[in-house]
């Protein structure tokens, strides 16, 4: 096993020299995902194998969802990202992924989605401290100008949030994954 630090999309792989290509929460950030797909077909033997896991819908996960409804309610709306613009949601929708990858040489697709739960440690609290760091409460206070004074109340307001989902080893929120296989013609 190998890992390699390169641009996918870009990237000069040694046609055929892979078997397997995995991908957790990292594909959905693809500038170009149909010319990414496409050079990392090249990089897979015939019948090599892709799998990877995204973010489905944001309404279907209560760490992105809440966070952003508590940054709003603080600071004020923000425009929602453009659908299938690159971003942890850009492979919400199941059908236009399958397209991309048969698109780019690839067959035996699977599509599906999976509930499960994002488990922190600790309590609410430490919950929303986290979820005040990263996603969505980091973009709106970047975009609305908001201050440390505007993340203590966002933080409390999360916790208030995120006290329905603790549970006695942590906080477990949630959270649907789209869950994509397929394997190169």
């Amino acid at each position: 096993m190998a890992f390699l630090g390169a641009d996918a999309q870009t990237h000069r792989f040694a046609p055929g020299a892979l078997d397997l290509i995995l991908s957790r929460h990292g594909v959905m950030f693809f500038a170009d995902p149909a010319a990414t797909f496409r050079n990392l077909a090249t990089a897979l033997r015939p019948g090599g194998r892709i799998h990877f896991a995204a973010w489905a819908a944001a309404a279907l996960n209560p760490w992105v969802s809440e966070a952003r409804a508590e940054a709003e309610a603080r600071l004020g709306s923000v425009p929602p990202d453009p659908p299938r613009t690159p971003g942890p949601f850009a492979f919400a929708e199941c059908g236009h992924v399958t397209d991309i990858l048969a698109g780019a040489g690839f067959a035996d697709i699977v599509a599906g989605e999976a509930e499960t739960a994002l488990e922190v440690a600790g309590r609410a609290e430490d919950a929303a401290a986290l979820a005040a760091t990263i996603g969505p409460v980091s973009y709106v206070m970047r975009l609305k100008g908001g201050g440390e004074a505007d993340r203590a109340a966002i933080i409390e307001g999360l916790i208030r949030r995120f006290r329905r989902f603790e549970a006695p080893d942590g906080v477990r929120l949630p959270a649907v994954m789209n869950f994509f296989s397929a394997h190169r013609r």
